[in-house]
């Protein structure tokens, strides 16, 4: 089932691009909520590289805030989509031991994440 979610990259302690993603209501509720986690990360310092709201398929664990870089150790490609917030995104997990190519666009990368992909519950 698709979800409306926000998407985040920015760069982590050891100079990795680090995502999280988190579930939004609606698009309008997700892009006021990325206005302000912007406002507040570049105000801590953070260097933002981007963020979507879009909708995916892909639910993940929830985002803890103080992760370690030794919790990132979840791999992703994530796509930016459009030009603003809700342009969207697409996001595929790398398994382990698989090499990361992120798409030929200016806006793909290869990222780690503390958040987990969740199993999606069986329809019966």
């Amino acid at each position: 089932m698709l979800e409306i979610a926000l998407v985040i990259l920015t760069i982590n302690n050891a100079g990795l691009v680090r995502m999280s993603l988190s579930p939004a209501e609606t698009m309008e509720a997700c892009v006021e909520q990325a206005e302000t986690v912007n406002g507040m990360l570049t105000g801590f310092g953070y260097t933002v590289l981007g963020m979507r709201c879009g909708k995916s398929d892909m639910a993940l664990s929830e985002f803890s805030h103080g992760a370690t870089v030794e919790d990132e150790r979840h791999r992703y490609r994530v796509a930016l989509l459009g030009d603003g917030l809700e342009g969207g995104f697409e996001l595929t997990a790398v398994a382990d031991g698989e090499t990361c190519h992120a798409p030929t666009s200016e806006q793909a990368y290869c990222v780690v994440s503390s958040q987990s992909v969740l199993a999606k519950p069986s329809d019966g």
